[in-house]
């Protein structure tokens, strides 16, 4: 028994000698060999696709010190904490480079609205081969993903930097009256000049969202927001709470709904938006089912809170 284990052992160490022995594969046919570099003149390889248009990004959309983009810091130890130097400063360094990201499209008609982390540019593609920009919207704030029902855009906000009247100065209060984390609303009736009418307040911000409607609900568009950052301090925005899953007020676990459908009076489309919140991530079709099991006792309890006032581009307000 222990000759053939041997000899197996042998035949192994054989084989994997001469698979290491035999020269790569070759890569002559493979169109991503040795194609030139450059930021808006790199070579192009595709397959079963043809590129018909390239665009650069628009002023305000990249950073004029690194075009490019910045260089991606090196892997820390992730074991340290999160205030070691080392730590905060890769942190740092990856916010500085998500900031000019793209991140998701809508379209509307002959538009598509390209989301970034720095705000939104919208574009005409009824010329596939000819896209033409038609606006820009510098608003920071991440993670920018964006949808379109009628004349309302939302925009999902995230990041801690954001603020209400979309300056790029960013916060840096760890507490401030000036943060915006949650979901934005534009009204953009007149595509080439969006305005922000609405601005819903999250406890731990929006990095995606999904809308939809109910048809035996006429009256309004739902939201369900997908929040992934830390919670934010209640004294911040009242009712938020880090909590963990048993404490039935906890903001890790949230729904946030909705605005008004409203083709014709965009001031009621920003007086009806609004945030309601669930004790859990479930929805009450799931609670009855008994799928949910993580949810606290009282997911079935729904508050409402942080109803926005209409909003223009030069001041912002909020209500706790």
């Amino acid at each position: 028994m222990k000759s053939v284990l041997l000899c197996a052992s042998a035949l192994a160490v054989l084989l994997a000698a001469d698979i290491a022995a035999q020269p790569p594969a070759s890569h002559a046919n493979d169109p991503r060999v040795g194609l030139k570099a450059g930021l808006r003149n790199a070579g192009v390889a595709a397959r079963n696709l043809e590129l018909v248009a390239s665009l650069p990004k628009p002023a305000g959309f990249f950073d004029p010190a690194a075009p490019a983009g910045s260089a991606i810091p090196p892997p820390v130890d992730d074991k340290l904490p999160a205030t070691d130097p080392a730590v905060v400063a890769s942190r740092a360094a990856m916010t500085k480079i998500l900031s000019f990201s793209n991140s998701d499209l809508a379209f509307d008609g002959k538009y598509a609205v390209l989301g970034s982390f720095h705000g939104f540019n919208t574009y005409d593609i009824e010329s596939a081969g000819k896209p033409r920009l038609v606006t820009s919207v510098v608003c920071p704030g991440g993670q920018g993903d964006v949808s379109i029902f009628g004349t309302l855009l939302f925009m999902s906000v995230e990041q801690t930097l954001g603020r209400i009247d979309c300056g790029t100065q960013g916060v840096q209060d760890t507490v401030s009256a000036e943060r915006f984390r949650g979901v934005r609303v534009f009204d953009i009736s007149d595509i080439k000049r969006p305005r922000q009418i609405a601005a819903v307040q999250t406890c731990r911000g929006s990095h995606t969202h999904t809308l939809v409607v109910d048809p035996k609900d006429k009256a309004n568009v739902y939201l369900y927001g997908s929040g992934t950052s830390t919670v934010r301090s209640g004294e911040e925005l009242a009712g938020c709470s880090a909590g963990d899953k048993e404490d039935p007020t906890t903001s890790r676990y949230s729904i946030t709904r909705s605005a008004r459908r409203s083709r014709t009076s965009r001031r009621s489309a920003s007086r009806s938006l609004s945030s309601s919140r669930w004790d859990c991530g479930c929805s009450r079709a799931r609670e009855s089912s008994g799928t949910c099991e993580r949810c606290p006792p009282k997911c079935s309890t729904r508050r409402r809170h942080n109803r926005p006032r209409p909003i223009d581009q030069r001041r912002a307000t909020t209500s706790g």
